[in-house]
């Protein structure tokens, strides 16, 4: 259902597109996520990309726009030579020029570099092209072997990442709190540490014997409040009764 469903409509056109990097990051990135929610693969089961690909036997979408774009490459040669889109791809303006630096990428720059990255020579492509069945048989080898390629680069820069992250050395200089007795690697992780854990602990400590010493005042003052309202209130009857007795 994801292959006749979604990649065909994700992909619609992919033969005349004009692909930049960023492009194809954004396509492997929707591609991934939709294959682990497929595949009920979540984060933290801490599977790799070429691990899901292989569990769901797709490629990537990098070797999928390299065959469709070779594929509509080597079908427009074999045109005659007034079709209009031989002509859209071999002719050139009459006047105008392209932008010094950087200019736009076109469709002819796309599929030099797609020729490029499955090691067939720009120059003897349309020889190539001229066959169809060997046109097709070369392309479907050399995006196999791209695909390959670039899942081992991925797969050994992964193990070159995760071997010097093991084979990082433990300095010979270490600090070490004199308040928990933490080892820190540097003098300002013991500072960080000491501002982070150390101090707040402490001082969590000060502040409630403190707020525990200030509520023993508290309760104090109060008893003598409740002290004076009720001397006050005693004296105010025994007033209320003198007058009373002497007016009678």
């Amino acid at each position: 259902m994801y292959r006749a469903a979604v990649l065909t409509t994700l992909l619609y056109g992919v033969e005349s597109w004009v692909t930049y990097r960023s492009h194809l990051r954004l396509l492997e990135r929707f591609h991934q996520r939709c294959l682990r929610t497929i595949l009920n693969i979540h984060w933290i089961d801490f599977v790799t990309n070429v691990e899901v690909l292989e569990q769901a036997e797709l490629a990537s979408i990098e070797a999928m726009l390299l065959i469709s774009q070779l594929c509509l490459a080597g079908h427009i040669f074999r045109m005659e030579d007034h079709c209009l889109p031989q002509i859209a791809l071999y002719g050139e303006l009459s006047a105008g020029h392209r932008n010094r630096a950087a200019p736009k990428k076109r469709y002819r720059d796309s599929l030099k570099k797609a020729l490029g990255a499955c090691h067939i020579d720009h120059r003897r492509w349309p020889t190539l092209a001229a066959d169809r069945d060997a046109w097709r048989h070369t392309i479907h080898q050399a995006v196999s072997s791209f695909e390959n390629t670039n899942r081992a680069c991925l797969e050994d820069k992964r193990r070159r990442r995760k071997t010097r992250k093991a084979s990082a050395q433990i300095p010979d200089q270490t600090f070490i709190c004199s308040h928990c007795s933490r080892t820190c690697l540097s003098r300002i992780g013991l500072v960080s540490h000491g501002r982070a854990k150390c101090y707040i602990n402490t001082h969590t400590h000060t502040h409630v014997s403190a707020c525990s010493h200030t509520q023993t005042k508290c309760m104090h003052g109060m008893h003598y409040i409740h002290m004076y309202t009720h001397l006050i209130i005693f004296w105010n009857i025994i007033i209320l009764l003198i007058t009373v007795f002497i007016w009678r």
